[in-house]
């Protein structure tokens, strides 16, 4: 029998790997480092790999897919939780849940620039406006905007 499709469950040093057959059985379980999960599925054949998107999930994706794998990151909301994989009996990263449209490496870069953008404007207006405040307490009105404010400064 061969490897159809692998999910991937990501941890912080261990990873679990399942094996699933084209009817979707599971005929392998393993368990690795990161190192060992790279080497073990680069002399592997290759197909379709899903696993949870997460922080170190797109790296370990980057990895694989230089080594000719389909990788799908699944959103977390897809993903079974523990207690739910113990009720259904049912690996982590069900095979369906591959089948979910995969996000380019652009996409995601480029959201994770804009998160990181909008914390920088709603900590900086915070801060404009505890200090606002401050010099409001002295009696001295700063406007809300930025340049406003900066006369004081």
């Amino acid at each position: 029998m061969t490897i159809r499709t692998v999910g991937i469950d990501l941890g912080k040093t261990v990873f679990h790997l399942v094996g699933l057959d084209e009817g979707g059985q599971i005929i392998s379980k393993k368990r690795f480092s990161r190192s060992q999960l790279v080497a073990f599925m680069a002399n592997r054949p290759s197909c379709l790999v899903g696993m949870e998107a997460c922080c170190g999930s797109h790296l370990i994706a980057r990895v694989l897919a230089k080594h000719g794998y389909d990788v799908r990151l699944i959103p977390a909301q897809f993903v079974m939780t523990m207690w739910m994989q113990k009720q259904s009996r049912r690996p982590s990263n069900d095979p369906r849940c591959v089948l979910c449209p995969s996000r380019q490496k652009t996409s995601w870069t480029c959201q994770a620039l804009h998160r990181v953008r909008d914390r920088l404007t709603t900590r900086r207006t915070g801060v404009i406006n505890q200090l606002r405040a401050f010099l409001l307490s002295a009696q001295l009105c700063a406007s809300c905007s930025t340049g406003g404010f900066r006369k004081y400064f």
